[in-house]
């Protein structure tokens, strides 16, 4: 993974560190709402099982190449970490896009789960397949600072902007199994 014998050293460190402080980093109460919208999702009628959509945008990238650059030491680390966080959430599938940051950044959780990633671009047909054919699942959507917010849109949720010095926020989309209104929570991780 590391060329350098000093930099992979770092980043064992690193990670060391993360593990043992990220029961402390993480919080995931449903009841604390910091960013809470809520509209029915479209094709939700008849729903017996709730869904809960975990969407994070990716994690820290390398600043070369510009087109479609790796993660950096940090998106590596936190990586590692969001596997860490979600290896026991009952997840049961993940959407990334065809870019190496965003599958990157879903990579130690797909490999630890066993989970073969579902490459797409568009918000729009992400959300369609997680209506269609993950109800009741627990899902990972890895994206962007447009398409996360777009996904969540298509879920009936909705979203401030997120900024492009932001990679910490986790966006909770539970779509109920009744009629009621899709709630959605942002959190750090």
């Amino acid at each position: 993974m590391f060329k350098n014998s000093r930099i992979s050293a770092a980043f064992s460190t690193l990670c060391f560190v993360l593990l043992i402080f990220s029961g402390l980093a993480f919080k995931c109460n449903l009841d604390d709402q910091n960013d809470t919208n809520r509209q029915p999702a479209p094709g939700k009628t008849g729903r017996t099982k709730a869904t809960v959509v975990l969407l994070v945008r990716h994690a820290e990238k390398a600043a070369e190449p510009e087109n479609d650059p790796e993660l950096s030491v940090t998106g590596q680390v936190r990586a590692l970490h969001l596997a860490q966080l979600l290896e026991n959430k009952n997840i049961g599938a993940i959407f990334v896009t065809s870019y190496r940051r965003t599958q990157e950044t879903a990579d130690p959780l797909a490999s630890k789960l066993g989970l073969t990633p579902n490459v797409s671009n568009d918000p729009n047909a992400i959300a369609e397949a997680i209506i269609s054919e993950h109800e009741g699942e627990t899902v990972l959507v890895v994206g962007h600072t447009d398409t996360i917010p777009q996904t969540i849109r298509q879920l009936g949720g909705n979203i401030t902007p997120i900024a492009d010095s932001e990679f910490d926020n986790m966006f909770i989309v539970t779509i109920p199994a009744n009629d009621s209104a899709t709630k959605v929570e942002r959190t750090k991780y």
